[in-house]
């Protein structure tokens, strides 16, 4: 499968800071059992808690649609992303109103020209979860 590294800004917080601080992430369904065996190994007094997280999450969110798109928040990326003036940025749409879309599945890739533009872009998306609305199928 195809990997990556969403940098966030919490993320960027920390590590600017040089504070310890372990963040973990996954979009496969079986991570979240994974993750309970390794804190109940290493960390039992925390198990409970992390299991009734675990639980609240609901792990995969595989066979859900998407139910809405934010054209004016989408053009704003594509905007800090630098275009229309730069000829190579601008965005994908991975997943259009109406499909069944799988966790961790790309529901639309930024392109930009340089990497400080690519980086706010990026900012900016992560601010706005609801870009791309996704709800479980009726």
């Amino acid at each position: 499968g195809r990997g990556g590294v969403l940098i966030t800004p919490d993320l960027l917080a920390y590590a600017s800071a040089g504070r310890p601080k372990e963040f973990t992430s996954g979009n496969n369904d079986a991570d979240g059992v994974f993750f309970l065996h390794w804190v109940r190994r290493r960390f039992p007094s925390h198990a409970a808690r992390i299991e009734a997280k675990l639980r609240n999450w609901g792990g995969n969110a595989s066979g859900v649609n998407v139910a809405n798109i934010d054209n004016r928040e989408l053009s704003r990326a594509a905007k800090l992303a630098g275009a229309p003036s730069s000829p190579l940025a601008g965005l994908t749409l991975e997943a259009h109103l109406g499909d069944r879309v799988a966790a961790g599945q790309p529901l639309f890739v930024l392109h930009a020209e340089s990497p400080g533009e690519l980086a706010y872009a990026s900012e900016y998306v992560a601010r706005h979860p609801g870009i791309v609305t996704v709800e479980d199928s009726p």
